[in-house]
């Protein structure tokens, strides 16, 4: 029995797409380099060791890597039977979340001792499982709105407001923008999507005006947006970018004490200004790949419900990806949303990994081979997928 899983376990690995693989090995290292040099001079005068989140950093990227493998030899099928339960199991921690840090207006971290994760992370992971689940089990139904949009819309909302509460507005956003995507995905019509948006779009501002704190600051930094005005924190950012120029400077001086978080929030900066034009552009081209990687592994889906978890996970880290340098580039309000996997890790990275391992396990068992094109998911309608 050992011998025939650990068969089956070849065999994903040996059909899985390693072009893939490569590109996120290739961001991970960047990130492994670049978080040290971002971090090291403010570890060493606060902590007296400056490969402090360094080795912490690693010590996450292993966990990644061991989790992705785990699940690129894990049959994405079998995840169908858990979506419900396991949106469920992460709807506790979203709330008891809520109870935590009391004497704080911030509530997004769980702590058991040493340890602490974000619900957040994981909720959106399991909210893609279970949209791709419902939608593939309910595509028949698209046009009913009792049937299929509003249980998509009250589960989807509901792991929306939790992570509001918290708040964590950037994190809410990304779900958001991910559920109306899926829905497009899905083939549900354009004029529903947008009355969902818009709905949406009432429920989180509403959220904004009601709490005076936290939400106040950020309405501060969504009306600055808007006139073009650019906070402190981002104005150091762009002088990141001016400074390196096109190949980069040899030592950036904006990570030492400038830039606010610069192995996570504001790693691209630092990328900016130490490789310049040239470097920001590879990792800007990585990710175009992955991101080209994981729609042409979805299409290739040999069914509908790896057509659209597949797509959902890929639009899900691209997201990461956009508003993270948006935001450093003062495109977008700060957000607090780290670069997947180049920042230093946390909850976001293991899910991140995770995702890939799906995709991985679905590049495994594709309709036809990847380098043949293929129409794709409904707004994948012409698409034959097995049921």
């Amino acid at each position: 029995m050992f011998r025939r899983l650990l068969e089956n376990k070849l065999i994903f690995l040996d059909r899985m797409d390693y072009r893939l693989l490569q590109t996120v090995l290739v961001l991970t290292a960047i990130g492994i380099v670049m978080v040290y040099s971002a971090s090291s001079v403010r570890a060493m005068d606060i902590l007296g060791n400056p490969q402090f989140y360094l080795f912490g950093h690693l010590l996450r990227v292993a966990v990644g890597i061991a989790a992705m493998l785990f699940f690129a030899t894990y049959d994405y099928h079998r995840l169908r039977k858990y979506a419900g339960l396991m949106l469920a199991l992460v709807l506790i921690p979203l709330i008891v979340v809520l109870f935590t840090a009391p004497h704080s207006d911030v509530h997004r971290w769980i702590k058991i001792g040493s340890f602490q994760f974000q619900p957040s992370d994981l909720a959106r992971l399991a909210l893609v499982l279970f949209i791709a689940d419902f939608v593939a089990r309910n595509r028949n139904h698209r046009a009913e709105i009792k049937r299929f949009l509003l249980p998509l819309c009250a589960v989807s909302g509901t792991v929306i407001v939790l992570v509001l509460l918290e708040p964590n507005y950037g994190t809410a956003v990304v779900i958001f923008a991910l559920f109306l995507g899926m829905l497009f995905l899905s083939g549900v019509p354009l004029l529903k999507i947008a009355g969902v948006t818009f709905s949406g779009i009432l429920v989180i501002a509403a959220k904004m005006f009601s709490t005076p704190r936290s939400s106040a600051y950020a309405i501060e930094r969504i009306i600055a947006s808007i006139k073009g005005e650019i906070p402190p924190n981002v104005l150091q950012s762009l002088i990141a970018f001016a400074s390196g120029s096109l190949f980069g400077s040899s030592l950036g001086k904006q990570k030492m004490y400038f830039l606010p978080r610069p192995h996570t929030d504001f790693i691209f900066s630092v990328i900016g200004e130490e490789f310049g034009f040239v470097g920001t552009t590879l990792v800007l081209a990585l990710f175009l790949y992955l991101f080209y990687r994981g729609l042409k592994i979805s299409l290739h889906s040999r069914d509908y419900f790896g057509a659209l978890l597949g797509s959902g996970l890929t639009v899900m880290i691209m997201l990461y990806a956009i508003l993270n340098i948006a935001v450093a580039l003062a495109r977008f309000p700060v957000t607090g949303l780290p670069l997947p996997f180049v920042s230093f890790g946390g909850t976001a990275l293991l899910v991140n990994f995770i995702s890939v391992g799906i995709l991985l396990n679905i590049s495994s068992q594709v309709s036809v081979p990847l380098d043949e094109s293929v129409l794709a998911p409904d707004r994948m309608k012409n698409v034959r997928f097995q049921t």
